[in-house]
């Protein structure tokens, strides 16, 4: 059972995360930039960490710093919410390498997602139109004449 996050998010997102952990009895930590400090999610959490700047490179993509205040903090994981380092596989790994359980799909999961990504993406740009077939097959076309190929899958 989680005792305590590091939500590595913000707004409405982190709010939201709040909320269910509050349901389920879980603390929660948040972390916020100097432009976030008076954004409701920052009092809405048990604890707060500045991050940073307002600049987002600065601040919640700095995963040395949301790291270093994960174990200031004493939390169990870190929920990574939506962008930022949610589909990140070395915040993932690193996560898990430094004892934090990562709230979301591991690394190899993550990797594999970017693999397929980009495979769809020189798809497109080669000028050829997907369109799903059924599950985890891809139907690729580019006129004159049909094509399938099967996509990396999970």
């Amino acid at each position: 059972m989680l005792h305590k996050i590091l939500i590595a998010n913000r707004g409405e997102i982190a709010a939201r995360i709040i909320r269910t952990c509050k349901k389920m009895g879980i603390q929660t930590v948040v972390v916020y930039s100097e432009a976030d400090a008076t954004a409701p999610f920052v009092s809405q959490a048990d604890e707060a960490y500045l991050l940073g700047a307002a600049r987002v490179d600065e601040s919640y993509m700095n995963m040395d710093k949301i790291f270093e205040i994960a174990a200031k903090a004493k939390v169990d994981a870190i929920h990574p919410g939506y962008g930022f380092f949610s589909e990140h596989a070395g915040f993932a790994a690193t996560c898990r390498d430094k004892g934090f359980v990562f709230i979301g799909p591991s690394a190899a999961i993550i990797e594999k997602w970017a693999i397929r990504y980009k495979q769809e993406s020189s798809c497109s740009l080669l000028g050829y139109q997907l369109y799903q077939v059924r599950k985890r097959r891809l139907q690729v076309r580019k006129k004159p004449f049909p094509m399938q190929s099967k996509l990396a899958t999970l």
